[in-house]
């Protein structure tokens, strides 16, 4: 799970002041990870100081967002850093502004956006031309293509289920007639 948080002052009469943070690894959560930042792993020596200073249960912690990808979690951990100025010494512990370059990189080589419609159509059609050829070949033309694309679109269904409703319907024409 791809999870930002942020950690704050309970206090209301202290500055109100936050650290946001992600969470990416395998196995790794806030909970935990806030555990060991007011533990002992701060994330830099000033919130450390702060921890030190007013201890452990002057800060509480909330789930920010979940996130599918670490692309879409890096730009709303900067989001939030930004809401909650969290970069500025007077209002948190953020050292920086903006996504770290670093997870930046590796977030761009792993982000695989979903593939279009219109593709996932075209491998479905690769995998039914080749498991269903002598059923299709009769009526294997660019229209009849056209008409299981459309039934799949509209139904939310696979090809297959397209090529039986259409079959039931009578909607295909002959391949050449």
């Amino acid at each position: 799970m791809i999870q930002t948080y942020r950690i704050f002052f309970v206090d209301p009469t202290k500055p109100a002041m936050s650290y946001v943070g992600l969470v990416f690894g395998d196995g790794v959560s806030a909970d935990t990870r806030v555990d060991n930042e007011l533990s002992h792993k701060p994330p830099n020596k000033d919130f450390a100081a702060a921890v030190i200073e007013h201890g452990r249960y002057a800060f509480d912690w909330e789930i920010l967002g979940n996130y599918d990808t670490l692309l879409d979690a890096l730009k709303a951990e900067a989001e939030q850093i930004e809401y909650f100025r969290s970069w500025h010494p007077d209002h948190g512990w953020n050292k920086t502004r903006g996504i770290d370059k670093k997870r930046l990189a590796r977030a761009e080589r792993e982000y695989c956006p979903g593939a279009t419609i219109e593709a996932q159509l075209d491998a479905a059609i690769v995998d039914f031309r080749n498991n269903a050829q002598a059923d299709w070949s009769p009526y294997d033309s660019p229209e009849n293509e056209n008409i299981l694309r459309d039934i799949a679109t509209r139904e939310k269904c696979s090809i297959f289920t397209a090529f039986a409703a259409a079959l039931e319907a009578g909607t295909f024409g002959r391949k050449g007639g």
